[in-house]
């Protein structure tokens, strides 16, 4: 009983953890900002390919969309791709993980997007690799 008891309170101990420094921004295109988190600066460059089905249609595969960021820290300066499919959704540069978890509008046959139409939205937190 004790056991079950113990193992009880460890989950609800883990469960309500926050996530250490994880901090969500969203970007317009071309705009950037300095994340609290780390001190790394994202810029979100643009968008290099949206493939994904357009909400009103029926398509054969979900597609991808692409974009293209530039980062900054202590003076360096890198350029990542990040897509919204799995493996290239995030990147790690000084420490610090990149994750796109959002890109809108969502694509719709009827209406285009324009590249400033875009806004890309990514979570930073401190890197475990």
């Amino acid at each position: 009983m004790t056991t079950v008891a113990f193992s009880f309170v460890i989950l609800l101990l883990t469960t309500f953890v926050p996530a250490q420094n994880l901090e969500k921004i969203s970007l317009k295109t071309g705009q950037q900002k300095t994340a609290k988190t780390g001190r790394v600066s994202v810029k979100f460059l643009a968008v290099t390919e949206d493939s994904r089905c357009p909400e009103n249609a029926r398509c054969i595969w979900a597609g991808v969309a692409r974009v293209k960021i530039q980062v900054s820290k202590n003076g360096k300066t890198a350029e990542f791709e990040l897509n919204t499919n799995q493996p290239d959704k995030s990147a790690v540069f000084e420490g610090q993980e990149i994750k796109l978890t959002a890109l809108t509008p969502y694509p719709k046959t009827s209406t285009p997007i324009t590249p400033a139409g875009y806004i890309a939205a990514f979570a930073i937190a401190k890197s475990g690799k």
